[in-house]
């Protein structure tokens, strides 16, 4: 047990160095590697012509190999340590916890997810992303439609940003349901003023982040890479308020970019920057709606329309097999 326990700890270590340079070896590229070397400490010491035959550039593989050669991995020891400690998880690429909705978004695909809280089932998720200056409407729109949605059985998926994405937390705890706070990185929880609410999400929900701690560069690109997670765990994208360019506009367009659909609230004839962004998807494909209610009768009619198919093909079966059971020889 002693010895399972400390090899599992060792392929941890290594996930987490791996993870330090994560545009280096895509996801899939890893567990292909674990499949046919057997482990991620045999992929991380393998030759350059294997990295090579498993698909890496040259520039990728030099780099890697230079990276591995600098590395000091007892960083990764400690810092394993500290996640415990922490009762933080690190869900794998590989493991079978990991969103398999997320595996859907390919080369982009985090290799590692840290995670803290209580919900590790990460299906019939609904993202939702707005601005942080939003009008009251906004909040109460973001507070009403997470609440609505969490009270029919649906997780809402947020960024713990001040405004919409606040709102649709509380909205979704409000009602008893299931929340997921998507982070830019775990530690420290940012924003600081929402250091409670993530609390509260990780007793009826889940925190996640592809980063552990705060980077000490490109900040804004860390908030931009989390919408990966937004819209990849997510079966859809509701935007509540946001304009042509910003945060909301790139989870928009990434969620569009990973052929997931968005729906855009319409908005305020009196908010110009709403309306704008509001025109702007709706161009790019966005689908528009005026309520919560009107978003869940589209699922409702989605999933009665779902049924009647399945119905008819099973129908269909049942009369060729019959069909051939029948048939005189």
């Amino acid at each position: 047990m002693q010895e399972r326990c400390c090899e599992f700890m060792k392929e941890m270590v290594y996930w987490l160095a791996l993870q330090q340079k994560y545009w280096l070896i895509p996801a899939e590229k890893i567990a292909q590697g674990i499949e046919e070397l057997g482990s991620i400490e045999r992929l991380w010491k393998t030759n350059e012509s294997y990295l090579l035959k498993l698909g890496l550039s040259n520039s990728a593989v030099k780099r890697f190999v230079e990276y591995r050669n600098n590395v000091n991995i007892d960083i990764f020891e400690k810092q394993l340590d500290e996640l415990y400690q922490k009762k933080m998880r690190l869900v794998r690429y590989t493991d079978k916890e990991y969103p398999p909705i997320l595996k859907s978004i390919g080369l982009h695909a985090p290799r590692i997810l840290f995670h803290r809280g209580m919900l590790l089932d990460f299906s019939s998720c609904i993202a939702i992303g707005g601005n942080r200056n939003c009008s009251e409407h906004g909040r109460r729109v973001a507070y009403d439609i997470s609440r609505k949605l969490a009270d029919n059985g649906y997780t809402v998926v947020s960024g713990l940003a001040v405004g919409i994405d606040t709102e649709a937390h509380k909205g979704a705890l409000e009602a008893g349901g299931k929340t997921i706070a998507v982070l830019a990185w775990m530690d420290p929880i940012y924003p600081p003023e929402n250091l409670s609410l993530s609390r509260k999400i990780e007793e009826h929900g889940a925190i996640l982040s592809e980063c552990y701690r705060k980077p000490n560069a490109n900040l804004k690109w860390r908030f931009v890479e989390r919408n990966k997670i937004v819209s990849g765990i997510a079966e859809c994208v509701v935007i509540i308020e946001t304009s042509e360019k910003g945060g909301t506009a790139q989870l928009a367009r990434r969620a569009l970019s990973q052929r997931k659909r968005v729906f855009v609230l319409e908005p305020k004839e009196d908010n110009e920057q709403a309306l704008k962004g509001y025109k702007f998807f709706l161009g790019k494909g966005a689908t528009s709606i005026k309520s919560c209610e009107e978003l869940l009768g589209i699922f409702r009619n989605e999933t009665q329309s779902k049924l009647k198919k399945r119905k008819s093909e099973s129908h269909q079966s049942s009369l060729i097999a019959f069909g051939k059971s029948s048939t005189p020889r």
